[in-house]
């Protein structure tokens, strides 16, 4: 039901817009299924990526769909693998063999044969098969309209309870006896030609079977193209979008960088996703990201081809589906400002830094490692890296090679916070007033106080209650699926000084006994703060992925391709925020909010928290 809901209601959205906006939807719809979302598996793509590496298990992410990589390795001749496991959408590839469930504790498997399936539904091929589901619909196009249900609201109970009778529910064996008798889908999509917008959906039916049929993959020389590349059409690239050069989709499939950033550029479109508490202030931040996110785009296109060059990309908020919004400013860098912007993450000597660290490693007991390196050892690194080149009278920024893992973590940082202006801008990259901040912080908080700063930055740290903006009016029918926006609970009242102080511990992870469950009251106020958490910490993550393609691409540096993930695991707001996180907050909320009398009758388990709080 929800499925026809979602159908129905882009169906009104496409006779509103034209041919050109169908296609560019279309292709946002379609990298949004391959990880836009934040609240599906590929939130934990990386940590399963990062954990296996770590385990010494080789993996890769797959450049698009993962069935189009698994039909791949299924039809080799050289039998990479015995079979693929997934889910039914690898019946597309023409896999002989799949298996869609595997129970580890039984050690069984359940598995589909795909010549047995052929014959339960009348011997057809292969391609009847996909034309079958293309006009049955599913996640990338619309149901056929004739095969659609159609409904009938004629007798008087159905009338009165504002419900409507399904007279004719959909048959996909309906589907199936058409294209047995017309032998193609095409064919029966041209027998229906006085349907509304007849050219949308034929042209939605070669464009999704294109997908299908050409979906890009890795090959076995690390080069990223599509299936039956002799039989693609020319304008595949309407489909995908341009062209990525090989090094960005290595780095997407080592999991070095996340395909957020990279599927803005593709699809043409911001999605900005419903949050879990919805709030003006959490419509505020995605605003004032907006700037960064343009710097952000602005640097990728500065080093990526001539294609992404003049791309308009469209701002799509949950609260205005319908409505074209602002679309961000991406205006490429030429070739002067672009080099001087990447010329913050170069070091001034190599020299000069090996022997600086060798320095730091003979003063300290432990040896410094890649790990060490941090944002406030950066700043502070990069003050005796200036004297020491006064010292030396070496200028030479911006020239040397990045050759080790260690130099290209410290170009990285220190480009992050130029450009984010903890530094200036200039070769002496002085810390401005945040950067002396950050570089007083511990080394453990340091992201959560850069995280403190950036939220001071929007104006989103505050010791005011959330406001929210009003339900959103109810639909001219009943519909069977709960809301997405729940009005928000009634929250006790609360002083300005606890919103501020648990808000500010919301951001410190709290290690919890697996033991005991968790009974803590959900607190709306610091669960709508995390989604303005969560915005800032993807948009800080994602100028980091920006930064690393920009190196690569620059061809300025020479690090083995097999450290750059474990590079790219190192860094900063790699871990991104989960639920839990604003346990801390929940913990303090309740403490401070009990009477004096119960806070001291309980000391010994509140001092416990505060002493614990102090010594941290």
């Amino acid at each position: 039901q929800q499925s026809q809901q979602s159908q129905q209601s882009h169906s009104e959205q496409t006779k509103e817009n034209n041919n050109n906006n169908m296609k560019q939807d279309e292709r946002g719809r379609l990298f949004a299924e391959l990880g836009l979302g934040q609240n599906n598996l590929a939130s934990l793509l990386p940590n399963i990526m990062k954990y296996l590496k770590s385990s010494g298990v080789e993996c890769f992410r797959a450049p698009y769909f993962a069935w189009a990589q698994l039909a791949w390795f299924a039809h080799q001749k050289q039998e990479i693998v015995a079979t693929v496991q997934g889910g039914l959408e690898l019946l597309f590839s023409g896999i002989k063999r799949i298996i869609v469930d595997i129970d580890f504790e039984k050690k069984t498997f359940d598995w589909v044969y795909w010549q047995e399936l052929s014959t339960a539904l009348g011997a057809i091929t292969h391609d009847q098969f996909v034309d079958i589901c293309l006009l049955s619909g599913f996640d990338l196009c619309e149901t056929f309209p004739p095969l659609r249900p159609s409904s009938s609201s004629s007798s008087s109970s159905s009338s009165s309870s504002g419900k409507k009778d399904i007279k004719d529910p959909f048959s996909f064996a309906r589907a199936c006896d058409m294209v047995k008798q017309y032998k193609t889908g095409y064919s029966v999509i041209r027998e229906f030609p006085n349907l509304p917008n007849m050219t949308n959906i034929l042209d939605q039916y070669l464009r999704v079977r294109s997908i299908i049929r050409h979906h890009p993959i890795f090959l076995q020389t690390c080069v990223c193209e599509p299936l039956l590349k002799e039989e693609a059409p020319a304008d595949l690239v309407s489909l995908f979008g341009p062209r990525l050069p090989n090094e960005v989709y290595f780095l997407l499939a080592q999991g070095a960088i996340l395909p957020h950033v990279i599927n803005i550029l593709l699809s043409c479109i911001l999605p900005e996703e419903i949050p879990i508490v919805d709030s003006e202030q959490y419509r505020q931040v995605l605003l004032s990201l907006s700037g960064l996110r343009s710097k952000i785009l602005s640097l990728l296109v500065s080093v990526l081809p001539d294609t992404f060059k003049g791309r308009r990309v469209t701002i799509s908020r949950w609260y205005e589906p319908h409505v074209e919004n602002d679309s961000l400013t991406i205006t490429p860098m030429d070739p002067a400002a672009a080099r001087d912007l990447r010329s913050q993450g170069y070091i001034l000597s190599q020299s000069i830094l090996h022997s600086l660290f060798a320095s730091s490693s003979s003063s300290s007991s432990s040896t410094p490692t890649p790990e060490l390196l941090n944002m406030p050892k950066v700043i502070a690194m990069q003050a005796e890296l200036r004297n020491e080149a006064n010292n030396h009278n070496d200028n030479n920024i911006g020239d040397d090679m990045i050759t080790t893992p260690l130099e290209l973590k410290y170009c990285l940082l220190l480009q992050f916070l130029g450009m984010l202006e903890y530094l200036t801008v200039d070769k002496q990259h002085v810390p401005t007033v945040l950067g002396k901040v950050i570089e007083d912080a511990s080394p453990i908080y340091h992201e959560h106080c850069f995280l403190v700063l950036e939220l001071i930055k929007s104006s989103m740290l505050s010791s005011s209650a959330l406001t929210y903006p009003p339900p959103p009016p109810p639909p001219l029918s009943p519909s069977p699926s709960p809301s997405l926006t729940p009005s928000p609970l009634p929250l006790p009242p609360c002083s300005p000084e606890i919103y501020l102080i648990t808000r500010v511990l919301s951001l410190m992870p709290m290690q919890q006994d697996a033991k005991i469950p968790n009974r803590a009251n959900i607190d709306i106020d610091l669960f709508g703060f995390h989604e303005i958490v969560k915005a800032t910490h993807s948009c800080l993550r994602s100028c980091l992925d920006s930064i690393l393609v920009s190196i690569l691409l620059s061809h300025r540096c020479s690090v083995d391709s097999s450290q750059i993930a474990k590079i790219s695991y190192q860094l900063p707001f790699f871990e991104q925020p989960k639920h839990n996180d604003v346990l801390m907050g929940i913990v303090m909320k309740s403490f401070l909010s009990l009477p004096l009398n119960t806070q001291s009758s309980s000391s010994s388990s509140s001092f416990s928290i505060l002493s614990s709080l102090q010594a941290q």
